[in-house]
C-alpha cells in the first residue's frame, strides 16, 4: 500500500505522524467525533496511542489509515481502509473529517 497519495485538489492522504497528536486531539475534542474511536483521545498519550495503533494495524497489512491534510499540511480529516480481507481483496472504507475542512460543494 503506497503511504503517500496526492490529490489534483492539492490535499494529500499520507500516513499518520506522532507530530499530528495534537491535531488528533482537536478533532476528537468534537463532541460528534467521540464516538469514533474506543478510547477517548483525549490526552496527548491518548493520541499517541491511537496513532501507534493506526501504524501497528498498517504494519500487520490489516488496515490502512490516511491523514488527510491540505499543501500547507494541516489535518483535515482520515480515510481509512480496513479492515481487509485479502482473501476477498475488499476492505471498508471509512472516513471523518475536521471542523476546519472546507466544505466542497458540487
Amino acid at each position: 500500500m503506497r503511504d503517500r497519495v496526492d490529490a489534483s485538489s492539492g490535499l494529500v492522504l499520507r500516513g499518520w505522524k506522532a507530530e499530528d497528536a495534537r491535531a488528533l486531539m482537536t478533532a476528537f475534542a468534537d463532541p460528534l467525533m467521540r464516538g469514533q474511536s474506543i478510547e477517548p483521545v483525549d490526552s496527548v498519550q491518548a493520541a499517541e496511542r491511537w496513532l501507534t495503533a493506526r501504524g501497528e494495524q498498517w504494519a500487520a497489512d490489516s488496515s490502512y489509515s490516511f491523514a488527510v491534510v491540505d499543501g500547507r499540511g494541516l489535518v483535515l480529516g482520515q480515510v481509512c481502509v480496513g479492515p481487509v480481507d485479502r482473501r476477498h481483496a475488499t476492505g471498508w472504507v471509512s472516513y471523518w473529517t475536521t471542523a476546519t475542512a472546507p466544505v466542497v460543494r458540487a
